[in-house]
């Protein structure tokens, strides 16, 4: 296969990647800049003897920064030895609540208010978006956790698992989308950032249509987790409640409004 040829084979899974770290990138620097902008113009109140008015919504973009500084607060100590499952668990538990944040707070601030205006929604369809990317960095971070601090690769035989097309629906889709499918475990590794998103993907379209995928044997993913990693599977399955939650918050709020 040539260069172009390949290029083109890569082309679905590289426009949906790049979607989600674009909007990843997005969703976080309005959650961070939002929060210092914010604590910047109270400051600003005060020099000029004005009671300053915080927000503690937009203060809660600086939530993610605090649980990553957390995160990193507890993995320095532990340098590069091997990692206790428990502490494991409790730095991914972190993570998540870093990816969560910027996803949940708009939301739930919208419900709360009773105001759930275009500009919320949008950001709230790009927090969904920016789903994938954020879970792949987890995902980088457990596969390091598990190999001791010696971990080169993201995708790792205690995480996952090859899943080729076993079903009509899932071999139609390949197909049909053009998806790369991995020759063995080792060219899903070389690749890992590809299959990390297609996995990702395939999990969050999964939550969202409430398994409908499952049901019918569909998956856009040809990796999947293990699922006799008690810590994997926890994740993929906290993550898909999380993300069905989410979506169908943002799906019910506009009706929600109406009704109002």
């Amino acid at each position: 296969m040539n260069e172009q040829a390949a290029a083109e084979a890569l082309q679905p899974e590289i426009i949906i990647g790049g979607l989600s770290f674009l909007a990843f990138l997005i969703v976080y620097v309005i959650a961070l800049g939002g929060a210092l902008l914010h604590i910047l113009y109270q400051l600003g109140r005060l020099l000029f003897f004005r009671r300053p008015k915080f927000d503690r919504w937009l203060l809660a973009g600086f939530v993610p920064l605090l649980l990553g500084i957390g995160a990193v607060a507890v993995l320095l100590p532990i340098g590069l030895v091997p990692v206790d499952n428990a502490i494991v668990a409790m730095v991914a538990a972190v993570l998540i609540g870093l990816v969560a944040t910027p996803v949940f707070v708009p939301i739930v601030r919208a419900y709360v208010e009773r105001s759930f205006s275009t500009l919320a929604y949008t950001y709230s369809v790009l927090a969904i978006l920016a789903l994938p990317a954020s879970m792949a960095f987890v995902t980088y971070f457990l596969a390091w956790a598990f190999a001791g601090g010696d971990g080169a690769y993201g995708i790792t035989p205690e995480l996952f698992v090859l899943n080729l097309p076993n079903s009509p629906c899932s071999a139609g889709l390949v197909e049909i989308l053009n998806l790369t499918t991995p020759k063995d475990f080792a060219d899903a590794q070389e690749n890992e950032l590809l299959y990390l998103m297609q996995f990702w993907v395939d999990t969050t379209i999964k939550a969202i249509f409430l398994d409908a995928f499952e049901v019918y044997g569909c998956s856009v993913s040809t990796i999947t987790h293990r699922t006799d990693n008690v810590i994997m599977a926890s994740l993929v399955f906290g993550y898909r409640t999380f993300a069905a939650a989410a979506f169908l918050a943002i799906l019910i709020a506009p009706f929600r409004r109406r009704a109002d």
